[in-house]
């Protein structure tokens, strides 16, 4: 099992249907990995954030479904996994800003377990 934490960006102090309107996309994109998930996610908000950490099985199959959701969206998000040594050697897997180095994705030959 392995800890994914997507965290999206919003408008300092959002209104509550802005930021619905931001996190509706990503909720999807996990909910298209939902067959290789552990429970619900765990959503933490901030003045100009929301964190959704979910918790996957397969973290492979959940990632191969949730990745491509993800690709045309015109939002600031940065999606991290747990690595081999939990968040000691984390993955960033998504950034909103193409110039941010991104880690071996887990369908590119990183292994990220299976528990």
């Amino acid at each position: 099992m392995r800890t994914f934490c997507f965290q999206i960006h919003v408008a300092p102090l959002a209104d509550a249907q802005t930021r619905g309107q931001t996190i509706a996309p990503v909720l999807q994109a996990i909910d298209e990995g939902a067959a290789a998930v552990i429970g619900l996610p765990e959503i933490v908000s901030g003045d100009d954030f929301t964190n959704i950490s979910i918790d996957a099985r397969s973290p492979l199959a959940f990632w191969s479904a949730a990745r491509p959701l993800l690709e045309d969206l015109s939002i600031k998000l940065i999606v991290v996994s747990q690595g081999e040594q939990g968040w000691e050697d984390y993955l960033l897997l998504y950034h909103f800003d193409p110039a941010e180095r991104l880690d071996d994705p887990p369908d590119r030959g990183m292994s990220l377990g299976v528990i």
